[in-house]
């Protein structure tokens, strides 16, 4: 499709602070930003609805003990040396490249990225509301369409430290051993080859397929946004325990979704499921999935 004066402005503009994939999707045209009208707005707050206060209460945690220093700057050194330069930053403006630059000149700034880290991953750190607010972007995949997906953009540093923690908590045990997806590369096309190896007959030697006649799909819509925190906190206590407290740091109470429209600002708290954007989004969702299916199959015929 021909490019606007105003797009080509926005692809010089994206490229030159190294969002290449963003600078691609404007010339395709592929998702555009929906404009922020009355109706927006409302299906905005219709997909981020109310939840419990206290998710977490009564549910039990399990202690975790702080990384040693040596062990600490090690991981977050990789962390660092990993972020996307392509994502965008939060509220703040914080990007990755400010926090790369910051961690690796700045001594006491690197301290103090790893001590927050530290804190984030035991559940224990200050100031969450602060660190865990977001910049809602309603994206709008068809132009003509009716369909708003909301984004959470969250902070860079709160990011970062997410990333410290899941590396050093995880033990390849919070999911289930077939679960694709997360953590996984190539996005759904094992799920593709898979479902099509079990359909169709085995090479050489291998044994035969199980005999399945059926494949169930569920589409889930705004599924990040509705699955009851509640029963997040118990399905990451049950395969995850490691992870109780650093869920309930981020996850135990609201947090504020932020709408700026042209200095205009609105906030939408967010009660209910899991932020789009958060980098342990799909980790505890897909925990609350597991023991959702493992319900389905104790079910009768």
């Amino acid at each position: 499709p021909a490019v606007t004066p105003s797009e080509a402005k926005r692809v010089q503009r994206l490229v030159g602070e190294g969002y290449l994939r963003k600078a691609a999707n404007v010339i395709r045209a592929e998702v555009g930003v929906a404009t922020l009208t009355p109706e927006v707005m409302a299906k905005l707050r219709q997909l981020h609805p109310a939840g419990p206060v206290n998710p977490c209460d009564g549910v039990l945690e399990q202690h975790v003990q702080m990384l040693p220093r040596a062990a600490a700057d090690d991981a977050m050194d990789e962390v660092v040396r990993h972020l996307c330069p392509q994502v965008s930053p939060g509220i703040t403006g914080w990007s990755a490249k400010m926090l790369r630059l910051s961690y690796n000149s700045s001594p006491p700034f690197k301290q103090f990225l790893v001590k927050l880290a530290q804190q984030i991953r035991v559940g224990t750190a200050p100031g969450n509301v602060l660190l865990l607010v977001s910049r809602l972007t309603p994206l709008q995949p068809d132009p003509a369409g009716p369909k708003i997906r909301p984004v959470a953009n969250g902070e860079m540093l709160f990011k970062a430290c997410a990333k410290f923690a899941h590396r050093s908590l995880a033990t390849g045990h919070e999911l289930s051993p077939n679960q694709l997806g997360v953590g996984t590369p190539g996005g759904v096309e094992p799920i593709v080859h898979q479902v099509q190896r079990h359909f169709t007959a085995h090479g050489p030697g291998e044994v035969d397929p199980p005999p399945f006649t059926q494949v169930d799909i569920l589409d889930l819509e705004n599924a990040f946004n509705l699955v009851d925190r509640r029963l997040l906190a118990t399905a990451v206590h049950r395969f995850g325990p490691a992870f109780s407290r650093l869920y309930r740091w981020v996850y135990g109470q609201a947090s504020p979704l932020v709408v700026n429209d042209n200095g205009s600002v609105t906030l939408i708290a967010s009660l209910q499921g899991v932020r789009q954007g958060c980098v342990l989004a799909a980790l505890f969702f897909s925990m609350a999935m597991r023991a959702r299916l493992e319900q389905i199959r104790q079910l009768p015929n």
